[in-house]
Order: C-alpha cells, then sequence, then structure tokens
C-alpha cells in the first residue's frame, strides 16, 4: 500500500478537497470536487498498527493518509502555513543520523558476531576438557568397583546443566540373589564411595562438586531398584524391590499352594456342625507404593457363601496355616516384618467379595451377601 505519493496529500475529510501544496513545481490554485473512498484503511510501522486522527481514504486508485498523521508516526512536525500556503515539516531523522545509526548497528553485528565465535569455541574446548575429565574418573570408578560384592558393576554418567547422572548397572540374571543379599546400609556406603571416587577424579576440572543422581539398574530385567542423589558429601537413596522377587515369589507361593495344600481351604466348619473346603484358584502379590505388600488368595466360594457366613472361628481348618506360610515366603523375599503392619493378606472369592483380611491385628472375617 503507499502511503505517499507526489501529488497533493489530503488535508480535509470531506469529499471535496480544498487543498494545493507548494513543492518545486508550481500548481494552479483550483477547486475540483473528487470522490473518495473510506475502507476501514489501517496503518503499521514495522508490522505495528498505529492509529491515525484522520482515517485514510482513496481517490482515483492512490491512498491519502493526512500530513500530520504521517509526521506523528515518524516523529515529525507538520505545519500549515496558509499565508503561504505551505506545509513546513521538521524534525526526524537527518541523513546523517541516519548514517550515524546504521554505521553504530553494523559496529554492533559485527561484535555481536565475533563473541557468538567466541563462545561457540569456549563450549568447545569445554566440553573436550569435559570429556576427557569424565572418562578418566569413570575408569577409575569402574577399576575400583567392578567386582564389589562379588558382582561384576558397569558405570556409565551423563552430563546435565547442573548435575551428572550416575547408571550402576548389574546383569540380574547372573547376580540378582547376591544383590538381595546387600543390606541397605551396605548398598548406601558402596553407591557413596562410587561418588567420590567419580568427584575425585574430576578435581580441578570444569565439572568438580557437581551434584550426582542416579540409578542402580538390573539390565536383565529392566528394573531400577535403587534412585539415589549425591551432593555436598549427603547421600539420599530410595530402594525399590525387584519385579523379579515378586514374580519369584509368586511362583514359589504358588507351587507351595498346590504341592502343600493341594489349593484347598480345607476342614473349616460352621456353626451349625457343618465341614466344608474352598478351592483356591489364584494368588498374585501387589506392592504398594508405601513400600507394604498385599497377597489376595482368590477361592471359588459360588456353593458356600451360607457356610462361610456361618463359619465357627475356632474351627478354620487350615486357613490360619496357609496364611502363615504366605506371610513367611513374603517376609524372606522382601525383607519385610507382617507384626510391623508392611504385610497384609486377603481371602477374596471370585465373584469379587473380601471373605476375610489378615493383618497384625489378627482374621477379620466378613459376611457376604
Amino acid at each position: 500500500m503507499k502511503l505517499l505519493k507526489s501529488k497533493p496529500i489530503a488535508l480535509g475529510l470531506t469529499t471535496l478537497l480544498l487543498s494545493t501544496i507548494p513543492t518545486s513545481n508550481t500548481f494552479a490554485s483550483t477547486i475540483r470536487n473528487l470522490e473518495a473512498y473510506y475502507d476501514n484503511i489501517q496503518i503499521t510501522v514495522n508490522d505495528q498498527y498505529r492509529q491515525t486522527s484522520v482515517e485514510p481514504f482513496i481517490v482515483d486508485g492512490i491512498t491519502y493518509v493526512g500530513v500530520r498523521d504521517i509526521g506523528n508516526l515518524f516523529n515529525i512536525t507538520a505545519d500549515w502555513d496558509s499565508s503561504n500556503k505551505m506545509v513546513k515539516l521538521s524534525g526526524g531523522l537527518s541523513s546523517t543520523n541516519e548514517l550515524a545509526y546504521q554505521q553504530q548497528l553494523l559496529m554492533l553485528n559485527n561484535q555481536i558476531e565475533d563473541l557468538e565465535a567466541k563462545i561457540k569455541q569456549y563450549e568447545q574446548l569445554s566440553g573436550e576438557i569435559f570429556v576427557g575429565d569424565l572418562a578418566t574418573a569413570l575408569t577409575n570408578v569402574a577399576n575400583t568397583f567392578y567386582n564389589e560384592y562379588g558382582m561384576l558393576w558397569t558405570f556409565s554418567v551423563d552430563e546435565y546443566s547442573t548435575y551428572l547422572y550416575l547408571e550402576i548397572e548389574f546383569d540380574g540374571s547372573k547376580y540378582l540373589e547376591e544383590f538381595s543379599e546387600i543390606s541397605s546400609t551396605q548398598l548406601n556406603r558402596f553407591i557413596e564411595d562410587v561418588c567420590d571416587v567419580l568427584l575425585d577424579g574430576l578435581v580441578n576440572s570444569t565439572i568438580e562438586d557437581m551434584k550426582i543422581k542416579g540409578e542402580v539398574y538390573d539390565t536383565a530385567n529392566k528394573d531400577i531398584l535403587a534412585l539415589f542423589e549425591y551432593d555436598n558429601y549427603n547421600l539420599t537413596v530410595e530402594e525399590y524391590e525387584s519385579t523379579a522377587t515378586a514374580e519369584d515369589s509368586e511362583v514359589n507361593i504358588t507351587d507351595m499352594l498346590e504341592t502343600e495344600y493341594s489349593n484347598r481351604f480345607t476342614n473349616i466348619y460352621t456353626i451349625y456342625g457343618n465341614r466344608f473346603s474352598l478351592n483356591i484358584v489364584d494368588f498374585s502379590i501387589t506392592e504398594k507404593s508405601n513400600g507394604a505388600v498385599y497377597f489376595v488368595v482368590e477361592v471359588d466360594a459360588s456353593d458356600y457363601l451360607d457356610d462361610w457366613n456361618n463359619i465357627d472361628t475356632d474351627y478354620l481348618g487350615n486357613i490360619v496355616d496357609i496364611l502363615d506360610d504366605i506371610v513367611d515366603e513374603i517376609e524372606a523375599n522382601y525383607e519385610l516384618s507382617f507384626n510391623s503392619g508392611e504385610i497384609v493378606g486377603y481371602i477374596d472369592s471370585s465373584s469379587g467379595s473380601e471373605l476375610l483380611a489378615y493383618d497384625r491385628y489378627g482374621l477379620h472375617i466378613h459376611t457376604v451377601e
């Protein structure tokens, strides 16, 4: 869109223009009726919308904007000299000022390009220093701890803006049993020693004294067994149970229920002296976010709900024996305590009803519909 043309600039708002503006050429004073079109024309300066006091309009395909508005947009004062029929413009940037600003911008751009090149060069150099220091430190870690606790360990580290991330890995298909024998105190000391040796190898480097975050990882079972953070010689560790341990426990208990108890709760009596049994159809273990373990023994009780609702609590058959054997297996594998409330068991019917809960306070028998 054209803002200014080498023709008289509109000074009026009506469709009748009564202005003549002297230039280097001489125009005769005349009165002409013009047809002006107003079409909500917008003005932008450097892609920013600007308001005008007089709405721009179009005459004979040419767009006209008021001189005063043009002056305001570009910090130029516009005055009308009626005696001389002259528009006087003053202010704004002179050609000398424009040239000075262009030269200043060029100088600043050159400085920016020079600084960017130096930053890039520094990043490349510091990256090379970092990789060399870290590789040496990691080699020291591997040489020191590769067979700790009779296990083969591997170590890797990644660098982030404010910390290092250290992965301590082992093959659970070969060493999970050995790992399960490592106490929490031993694991914490091992992780702390590894972090200390790593940081010792980074003294006087560009990344010394960085915080270390990391994990202990079982590559075979794809399990994170511990997450840790080591900052200013303070270590925090959060341990997790291996999924392989849970699977092993479920398998062992399922085998025990079948071989030792034929998958049945037997010799249960009602208060009327009727004896009945419940077939075990499934077993599962669930580890909760608070570290506790829940187990569920699922039974087919569809034909014995009335008997169950009238159970004689003095004659529970082998229910308690089976539940205690399950608890013993879980305590051994998970290093948890039933008496501390860390293990809770349930007997559920296949229809989804909870028949019984077993915790450190004893048995809680429920009637069902």
